[in-house]
């Protein structure tokens, strides 16, 4: 029965093909290039709002697990800019980045993905599939692992251009709560992969 199967095409399931290029991966590379540009961007919204959080919270402290192991208040800013630094960058460059560079990745890549796969029999494409989305997500691991080491790197350099001034929060923005919203920079960055 194998042998009949193998003549349509369907059986013996063939030679699982790497449809992960050079040029995919290059391809790859450049999406992520462009998408991390918004990477300062989104670490700064994240450091912003992790002070005014502090400073909503007052004398309770404020706690973002699992960034921040201890409890860190408003009265000892700037004092623990460095403690409010490390959590926005690894806030910035979590699951919620990851997932949407992910996402801009495969809206370049998965066209010529497909393509590839539909010149093989069906029973090798899924694990074609999932090997080629294993190799984008260990792009984009790496690609965020590097941004967070390069913005450090400029942090360290010359922290006032990349952090800016921060301002201190208003005592009019206490008004309406606690602001729940999530970073404006990762739509940015999503959006990006429509043009």
């Amino acid at each position: 029965m194998g042998m009949c199967l193998s003549k349509l095409g369907i059986g013996g399931g063939g030679e699982v093909p790497n449809v992960v290029t050079e040029e995919l991966l290059k391809t790859i590379g450049e999406a992520l290039v462009d998408a991390l540009i918004e990477f300062p961007d989104t670490f700064n919204w994240e450091r912003t709002r992790i002070v005014r959080d502090m400073w909503w919270e007052g004398d309770n402290g404020l706690v973002e697990e699992p960034y921040l192991k201890t409890k860190i208040f408003y009265k000892d800013w700037p004092g623990n800019d460095n403690i409010v630094i490390q959590a926005a960058l690894e806030i910035a460059a979590g699951d919620a980045l990851k997932s949407v560079l992910g996402e801009v990745v495969h809206f370049v890549v998965d066209p010529d993905i497909d393509a590839q796969l539909n010149q093989h029999p069906w029973v090798v494409r899924s694990p074609a599939r999932k090997a080629a989305d294993k190799a984008i997500e260990k792009a984009v691991d790496e690609a965020v692992d590097k941004a967070v080491d390069e913005l450090k790197k400029q942090i360290e350099g010359s922290p006032d251009k990349i952090l800016g001034k921060q301002e201190a929060p208003k005592e009019e923005e206490r008004s309406g709560g606690k602001q729940k919203t999530a970073n404006p920079c990762l739509d940015k960055i999503k959006n990006k992969k429509k043009k």
